[in-house]
């Protein structure tokens, strides 16, 4: 099962939503994460199942700011205490900005499929 999410923001694409059994990929939305694009994450990783595996995709993803990394962490304990588990596949751009961090540590990263 396929489903595409909606948040219309000014020429982005938009997150995506794939649910494949118990994995579901949600594609950040352009190459550009901030606080604001982050943030079109939280509605299709909050509607993931109980028990599936998120995949947040970051592999688009060039400039990663301080905001954007923060939802990301809050994206890893709301998964956490719903039962879900969270990866991020990151670009090395947005690897080396999580590195740099330090949230490589506490961050589930996996390379881009």
């Amino acid at each position: 099962m396929s489903t595409t999410t909606e948040p219309h923001d000014r020429g982005s694409r938009p997150a995506e939503f794939e649910a494949a059994g118990e994995v579901v990929r949600v594609r950040a939305p352009g190459d550009h994460l901030d606080a604001r694009t982050a943030g079109q994450l939280v509605a299709p990783v909050a509607a993931a199942p109980p028990g599936a595996t998120v995949v947040v995709d970051l592999s688009a993803v060039t400039h990663l700011s301080l905001e954007a990394a923060g939802t990301l962490m809050t994206l890893t304990r709301h998964c956490q205490a719903e039962g879900r588990t969270l990866r991020v596949a990151a670009s090395d751009s947005a690897r080396r900005k999580l590195a740099l961090l330090g949230l490589d540590a506490v961050l589930p990263l996996q390379p881009p499929d």
